[in-house]
């Protein structure tokens, strides 16, 4: 299972929907009780009633810190729209910052400016943070599919040649003839 640290508007802007319980809020803070939300494939995986809702899960086993699942939502294809959406769960940034994270922004602006807007306005808050990779969704969902297209496109090439050549020996039989 994949361990992912958001912010409460993180679903938001992926536009994914909650099925069940609810989103993390501003009130979901380090003082405030561990809440995690999970995914449907974490629910098929580890709670086979299908009810997860006010569960209570911990990522060590050595030394459990349990957090109570507050919410389901629909899976996330973070490894390609090709492959089986994995068990997930998703912890609040306010209740245990991480030191890498991705930052996705939704805007009706231009990408490109968007992005040296992004990136200045992250300079100003700590010049010491990098950042990088900076890609836009078009881009992240058309490197999913390329292999696949390549292989329709080269599919679809072949079928062309084939059906000339079909063309051509037919042609020649029937002048034959």
């Amino acid at each position: 299972e994949e361990i992912r640290d958001i912010t409460p508007d993180y679903f938001r802007v992926l536009e994914t929907p909650l099925l069940k319980g609810r989103f993390f809020t501003e009130a979901d803070t380090a003082d405030s009780p561990p809440v995690v939300i999970v995914n449907q494939a974490f629910v098929k995986k580890y709670f086979r009633d299908g009810e997860a809702l006010g569960k209570r899960i911990s990522r060590d086993d050595t030394n459990p810190k349990w957090a109570t699942i507050v919410g389901v939502v629909a899976d996330i294809k973070h490894r390609g729209l090709d492959t089986e959406a994995q068990p997930e769960y998703y912890l609040p940034h306010t209740q245990g910052p991480d030191r890498e994270m991705v930052l996705a922004v939704r805007s009706a602006q231009d990408a490109r400016t968007l992005a040296r807007t992004v990136q200045e306005e992250l300079r100003n808050v700590d010049p010491d943070v990098p950042l990088s990779n900076v890609r836009m969704l078009d881009a992240v969902v058309a490197d999913s599919v390329a292999p696949r297209r390549l292989s329709v496109v080269l599919l679809g090439a072949f079928s062309g040649i084939a059906l000339l050549l079909a063309s051509v020996g037919m042609d020649g039989v029937i002048s034959f003839l």
